[in-house]
C-alpha cells in the first residue's frame, strides 16, 4: 500500500468516514493485517 503521500491524520479521517458510511467495511479497517500494513507503509 502506498500511503507515504497521505497524512496519518487524513488517513484516519478517511477510514473513520468509510466505516461510518459503510459499516460492512469496519472489519477490513480493524483487521491486524490492515493495521500492520498501515504502520509498515
Amino acid at each position: 500500500m502506498l500511503l507515504s503521500g497521505i497524512d496519518r491524520s487524513e488517513l484516519r479521517k478517511i477510514s473513520s468516514y468509510t466505516v461510518a458510511t459503510h459499516p460492512k467495511l469496519r472489519s477490513i479497517f480493524t483487521t491486524p493485517s490492515f493495521v500492520l500494513n498501515m504502520h509498515t507503509a
